[in-house]
């Protein structure tokens, strides 16, 4: 493990562009080296090291600890543990998710003490769905690391998916029968959702409902969107159009188009136009972008009563 520099505050140049050659090669380097970043950040979260800051040194209350005092919490055995979580720490300062103080004790020895970033509360447990710990988990997971390597074969080949290549299976077919793969995915969709007070239906997969928790007001129905959606006044898919090519995008949409009363609002990313070119390919006659919040769009589709999508 080596301590990754930070791109933005130990890389100088000048107006002149002196520098410019070196700059260029450390952020290429940097680039490079970009894939560790986030494993070492979920060892930090399985080992709990930013829990433990938090806990003893309270946002605002001033306090850091250093990496010995640290390494003393996590169970273990391992004589090198302060060493290792100094230099875990040390890659997540590097990327200011930490900040560091450098002391000197009375025997001139220089130490860091580290306590959490702002930004570091979105990897911190929390039951008011602000945690991305779910999210990282997910994209961690050497299910879909493996898929990246048959990213060439993808491009090639026509029809290959990555994920298909390196498993024989599309993500959803694999996370129904892997209960590991399942759970993490759950999590990750369920996590950033707040429900509020409303009295609706949470429509998913058969393997998925079936580990849903109660929620007052909420139906828990299973089924295929691709077959049927349940009937709603308003319907909101979340995270789902990415995951799938244009016309199973287009079945689904329709199949909303048709759950919806007559006239009531309603794997691949897209741009704007691409998406209001499906919604109206499937029958809605207005597509509008109402906000964006936390890197989030909110989409409304409306419906026209007397058009038929088909």
């Amino acid at each position: 493990m080596a301590q990754i520099p930070n791109h933005q505050n130990n890389i100088r140049s000048n107006e002149d562009g002196e520098d410019g050659e070196e700059l260029e090669f450390s952020k290429a380097r940097h680039v490079a080296m970009s894939i560790f970043f986030p494993m070492v950040l979920k060892a930090a979260i399985d080992l709990d090291l930013l829990e433990i800051i938090v806990k003893a040194s309270p946002p605002g209350s001033g306090c850091k600890l250093s990496p010995t005092e640290i390494a003393s919490r996590p169970p273990t055995m391992n004589p090198d543990a302060a060493s290792i979580v100094d230099r875990i720490l040390r890659v997540l300062a590097s990327y200011s998710l930490l900040t560091y103080d450098l002391v000197t004790s009375k025997n001139e020895h220089v130490q860091k003490l580290y306590g959490l970033a702002p930004v570091a509360k979105y990897f911190l447990h929390n039951d008011e769905g602000i945690s991305l710990i779910s999210l990282l988990a997910i994209a961690t997971n050497k299910f879909l690391h493996e898929s990246w390597y048959h990213l060439k074969e993808a491009t090639l080949e026509a029809g290959a998916m990555p994920f298909v290549k390196a498993h024989g299976m599309h993500f959803f077919e694999l996370a129904a029968k892997n209960d590991e793969l399942s759970g993490k995915f759950n999590n990750t969709m369920s996590n950033p959702t707040v429900v509020p007070h409303i009295k609706g239906i949470n429509f998913d997969l058969p393997h998925v409902i079936k580990d849903a928790p109660p929620l007052p007001g909420v139906d828990h129905v299973g089924g295929d969107m691709f077959v049927e959606v349940p009937q709603g006044d308003v319907i909101f898919p979340k995270w789902i159009l990415h995951d799938w090519d244009d016309n199973r995008c287009l079945t689904l949409l329709k199949n909303c188009y048709n759950a919806l009363p007559d006239l009531l609002p309603g794997a691949k990313e897209r741009t704007e136009e691409d998406y209001k070119a499906m919604a109206s390919k499937a029958g809605f006659t207005t597509f509008k972008l109402v906000f964006c919040a936390y890197n989030y769009w909110v989409m409304e589709l409306h419906k026209n009563a007397h058009e038929d999508p088909s």
